[in-house]
């Protein structure tokens, strides 16, 4: 299943019909999780690929999912994140050549790299959701 944020409706998809599990046990994941939910409005409201930061919206579902002490598939990444399959796959190949995730039959995850820059990332962001 692919997803593309030019054909969506506008409707603004709330975490707990994410196509991965939120749940909220730490203030980076939870602050992770509201700063992919404003990346996600955005690109919704605008309704244009343009409008989009797709490598940032995967590396903010990888850490809420770091959080939670798992890896997750390509086909959830790609869906919490609204891309084509081919789109996905061509950020994963990105953020895999810059050292920020770790691909295995068993998921995706960030690497050490990732995860620190992640949560350093989260904690200076400006959170306007709150």
């Amino acid at each position: 299943m692919t997803h593309d944020t030019r054909a969506g409706d506008g409707a603004f998809t709330p975490l707990e019909e994410w196509p991965i599990a939120v749940t909220r046990s730490s203030a980076v994941e939870e602050k992770a999780a509201r700063l992919h939910q404003l990346n996600r409005r955005r690109a919704l409201h605008f309704n244009t690929l343009v409008m989009t930061d797709s490598a940032m919206d995967v590396m903010l579902t990888l850490l809420v999912g770091h959080e939670q002490g798992r890896a997750i598939s390509r086909n959830a990444l790609a869906m919490a994140n609204l891309m084509t399959s081919g789109d996905a796959d061509a950020v994963l190949a990105a953020l895999d050549e810059a050292d920020y995730i770790i691909a295995s039959d068993g998921g995706i995850r960030l690497s050490e790299r990732g995860v620190s820059l992640m949560r350093g990332y989260v904690v200076i962001a400006p959170d306007r959701a709150a």
